[in-house]
Order: C-alpha cells, then sequence, then structure tokens
C-alpha cells in the first residue's frame, strides 16, 4: 500500500470501518480498527503485510461498488443540426424553471 492510497483509506475510509466494526459487536474487528488507528497518528508508521490484507478486506466491505462496464459518456457522433436542437432543447427547458418577476 502506497503512501496515498494509506491516506486516503485512513481519511476517507477508516472512521466508517470503525463504526461498522464496534456496531457489529465483533470485538476482534474493533479493536484491529481502533488499533490501527491509534498506530496511524505515529509519523511514518505503514501497516505489516497482514496488517494491510485485514485493511483492505475491512474497507472493501463498505468501499461502494462501480459497474465494471460503466458508460457515462454518450460517444456517438450528432450532427451540427442535432447539436443546435439540443441547445434550443436545454435553453427552454432552463427558460421554464424561471420564475416570472413580479408575481
Amino acid at each position: 500500500m502506497n503512501d496515498a492510497e494509506l491516506d486516503e483509506v485512513l481519511t476517507f475510509y477508516w472512521p466508517m470501518v470503525i463504526q461498522r466494526a464496534v456496531n457489529s459487536g465483533n470485538e476482534w474487528a474493533a479493536g484491529f480498527a481502533k488499533g490501527i488507528a491509534k498506530k496511524a497518528r505515529k509519523r511514518g508508521w505503514t501497516p505489516s503485510r497482514r496488517q494491510e490484507e485485514a485493511m483492505r478486506l475491512l474497507v472493501d466491505e463498505i468501499r461502494p461498488r462501480q459497474p465494471d462496464n460503466i458508460d457515462l459518456v454518450d460517444d456517438t457522433p450528432m450532427s451540427p443540426d442535432e447539436i443546435a436542437l439540443q441547445r434550443v432543447r436545454s435553453c427552454f427547458a432552463r427558460a421554464e424553471t424561471i420564475e416570472p418577476m413580479g408575481r
């Protein structure tokens, strides 16, 4: 685990890992999560290989999953007429949300 990944895990995910471990009633997981948080405060600390494996497993349980084949952008080419029509529709959609003055 490189420094950037360790920082991300400890900053964004580890508080949720601790909360989930404590709420689950699993004493080992709660103790491990709290122990890692305490050790991580020491300058230059890095997890051992076994600690890193356990940390990854705990974080993977809470990290949001994304589909493997997600397609966020429609990269179908558009003609200039289609682009113009899309812009006009967008303008009308925005105009409909504007409240008239004086009402």
